[in-house]
């Protein structure tokens, strides 16, 4: 087996930057709510990669709150400029 050619057709994708970002969502219900708040909160395309749930005590009732934060990375749309950066307008010939 040789490692070279896979290798060489992973670098192709090491040049797509990545996007990335998190959403929050709390609940009263519980832990389960706020989770799949949050989920359907990260953008169609993107890929959930970490999630992180706690409870927060609310008045003076012991009664919790749940608030849960998904992050999610979301390659860049085709044909997006590597930099980040909007394109430069074409010029005709």
């Amino acid at each position: 087996m040789r490692p070279l050619p896979i290798l060489l057709a992973l670098v192709p994708l090491l040049a797509l930057p990545a996007v990335a970002g998190s959403v929050t969502a709390d609940s009263i219900n519980d832990h389960s709510a706020a989770l799949q708040e949050a989920l359907a909160r990260v953008p169609r395309g993107a890929t959930a990669t970490r999630s992180q749930c706690q409870s927060i005590q609310v008045g003076g009732f012991g009664l919790p709150r749940w608030r849960c934060t998904v992050w999610f990375s979301e390659a860049p749309a085709p044909g997006a400029p590597a930099s980040g950066q909007p394109a430069a307008p074409a010029t005709a010939p």
